[in-house]
Order: structure tokens, then C-alpha cells, then sequence
């Protein structure tokens, strides 16, 4: 993981990439007007303010263009490396590559490593090495018991963690997902804490709107990624959530939930992770979601690499590894056998809100799925 500084960008290089990206002309120029001549100052004792100084490099925070600006400086470090796989988020940058010999995959990231820090050196900007870690993903039933080779960055070495923050999902090394599914856990509590205290106070619609807030803003994240695993993993959300209901319905502990899920239009968190694959899928055939899955699926008449709209059901791949039927390539095709082929309602919709609308009404008449999970 590594992170640059906004403020390190040398505006005559930014200048030159614009060129290199075909704006030209009064268009160019008014870029280098709006960068040029930028000072800032300091306000204190409250209507006090410090003598100004002139910015000669960085992009305006704060601003629209900011951090487009920003994007544009950095959008070629892919070509620094034709090995590392990076994925780029704002001023953090992610190097991915892997390798089944342990020792060829450190000195491959170590060599390209190197092309990276050139990189930076070229393009002026600064990198916090020590900030910078590395996880190594590996299987659980894989140990790591050799000593491991060091990688280094501008001679300092990378330190080795092994859970991290990754666009607000906690990866841990096996992607087992058990330290994210805690996290949520935790923010879940104090969400249905809060609930609680609010009970005596507030209407049932305004406990449902806290609910949303505090507790369905925690389960619906990402929960396609880290809610795709054993049901014993999230099944301790899934009773938070039955606490939730009942105290929004002003019911005690014994009182059965489905009717009160149903009765508020909330999804459990089973349904939920069924529900966001199969938009995703969904988008997939409309060739509406992320490139990289719009080849993956097989129709099973053709065995074209697509999802078309008169066809209904998709080829599941076979799995060898009790872990590939959680991954979406796998665990998508099977829901949607389920739920949309047999489904003309869902399977002929003409928007992706329809879809959404029919698809939520059928999951919440939904009444068991631990065959389906």
C-alpha cells in the first residue's frame, strides 16, 4: 500500500500530461491560468490572517479539479511496471502480483519496486515509505513457516501486516473475512444500542430511519464481497438484525421475526448478499458492470461468453475448492439459476430499478435460506 501527497505535483509536468492527453489550445491554457499564480495564508485569532505566499506546486484541495487534476498527474504509473497489477484510488496506490514460488514472487516485486521508485523520482513526487505495507494472501490451510525475504523501497524495508483497510473492507491474509465481519459486528452494536435508547422516544417510522442510518449502512457495504462466505459467519449479524426489528416493532425477544422483516421491507442479511450479487449479475448482462466480469459467465445453449436477455440460464463452473463456490464467478451463476431463470417477471425486466424492485419483493417472501446460502 502506498500514498503521495496532493500537494508534491509539479505543475509543468501536469502541464505536459494534459498535452500528452490532447488538450490543446484555449482549453490548455485556461488549465495553466487556473494553476498559475495560486497563493495561500493562515487565519487565526479569528479574523486574523498571515501574509500570503506563493503555491508553486500541488493542486487545489478542495476544489472540483483537484483531485482530477491529481489523477491525471498519477494515471500512468501503470506503465512503470508491466508485471504489478495496481489499482489506484484517489492518492492511494495498491501493487498487486502473484506467484506460486514464494521466492520469485519477492524478487519480482523487489526489481519492479525499484522501476516504481524511479517512477516517483521522475514525476517529483514524494511517497511515504514508511507508511507503506505489504500482506502476503495465502490460502488458510497454507502456513508461511519459511523465514521470508525482505522488500525494500528506497533501501528502507516494507513492513508486513496482516489485515488491512482496503476502501473500508478489512482484508485479512486468507480472506477468511473473520476480522471484517467483527468490525461490522461492533458497529452493528452500538447501532442497536442506540435503538434501544431511542425506543420510548420515537415513532416506528423513525426507529426504521435510524435503522438505516446506524445498523443497514454497516450490513449493505460491500456485503457481496465479505457477506459471500459460511453461514456461521455472519449468522451473529443476522440475530442483531432480529434484535433490531423487534425493537422498532416494540416486540419482545420471543416474538418471530420474518413477519416483522417483511412488514418493514427489510432484507435480512442472507437475502441481502443474494440480492446485491444478483444486480450485479444482472449488470453483467446488460454489459452495465465492471469490465473484468462480462466475460466470465457461459450460456449454456451457446457457450458464447455473455448473458443475453433470451437467454435464461447460466453454465455453473465446477468447482475443486470448497472456497471458489463462495467467489461471484461461481456463487452468481448458481443464484441466478434459482432466482431469475425461472423467473419470466425478473428475467424480462426492461431497467435495472424494475429489476431491483421485483427482486427485493421476491426475497422477502423468501422464508428459509440456509439451502440456498
Amino acid at each position: 500500500m502506498t500514498g503521495v501527497n496532493f500537494n508534491t505535483v509539479i505543475r509543468v509536468l501536469l502541464i505536459e500530461k494534459l498535452e500528452d492527453y490532447g488538450i490543446c489550445g484555449r482549453n490548455l491554457d485556461w488549465f495553466k491560468d487556473y494553476l498559475h499564480n495560486r497563493t495561500q495564508s493562515l487565519s487565526y485569532d479569528k479574523d486574523k490572517l498571515t501574509h500570503k505566499l506563493q503555491v508553486t506546486c500541488g493542486v487545489p484541495q478542495g476544489s472540483i479539479l483537484g483531485p482530477l487534476l491529481f489523477l491525471i498527474y498519477v494515471n500512468d504509473l501503470f506503465a512503470a511496471s508491466k508485471i504489478l497489477s495496481p489499482i489506484m484510488f484517489a492518492d492511494d496506490t495498491n501493487l498487486f502480483y502473484a506467484d506460486r514460488n514464494i521466492e520469485k514472487l519477492f524478487e519480482i516485486v523487489n526489481a519492479e519496486l525499484k522501476n516504481i521508485t524511479e517512477w516517483f523520482r521522475a514525476n517529483k513526487l514524494s511517497l511515504n515509505v514508511k507508511k507503506t505495507k505489504y500482506l502476503l494472501f495465502h490460502s488458510q490451510t497454507k502456513k508461511i513457516t519459511t523465514s521470508l525475504p525482505k522488500i525494500t523501497m528506497d533501501s528502507i524495508e516494507i513492513q508486513r501486516e496482516y489485515s488491512t483497510k482496503f476502501l473500508g473492507i478489512i482484508l485479512d491474509e486468507s480472506l477468511s473475512w473473520k476480522i471484517q465481519t467483527e468490525n461490522v459486528n461492533k458497529k452493528v452494536s452500538k447501532g442497536i444500542g442506540l435503538l434501544y435508547s431511542a425506543r420510548p422516544y420515537l415513532t416506528k417510522n423513525l426507529l426504521t430511519q435510524m435503522y438505516y442510518a446506524f445498523v443497514h449502512c454497516h450490513i449493505n457495504y460491500c456485503n457481496i464481497s465479505w457477506g459471500s462466505t459460511h453461514k456461521s459467519k455472519v449468522e451473529p449479524l443476522h440475530r442483531k438484525q432480529k434484535h433490531a426489528v423487534r425493537i422498532i416493532n416494540q416486540r419482545d425477544r420471543m416474538t418471530h421475526t420474518e413477519p416483522l422483516f417483511q412488514n418493514l421491507k427489510i432484507l435480512n442479511i442472507f437475502a441481502l448478499n443474494i440480492f446485491q450479487t444478483l444486480c450485479l449479475m444482472y449488470k453483467c448482462r446488460e454489459k452495465q458492470g465492471p469490465r473484468i466480469f462480462h466475460n466470465v459467465f457461459t450460456l449454456k445453449s451457446h457457450g458464447k461468453y455473455s448473458i443475453r436477455t433470451s437467454q435464461k440460464t447460466v453454465a455453473e463452473p465446477i468447482s475443486h475448492r470448497s472456497y471458489e463456490l463462495f467467489s461471484f464467478s461461481h456463487r452468481g451463476p448458481r443464484l441466478w439459476n434459482k432466482f431469475v431463470a425461472k423467473n419470466n417477471v425478473l428475467l424480462n425486466t426492461a431497467s435495472f430499478y424494475a429489476f431491483k424492485k421485483n427482486l427485493k419483493v421476491l426475497l422477502l417472501k423468501q422464508k428459509d435460506f440456509s439451502t440456498i446460502y
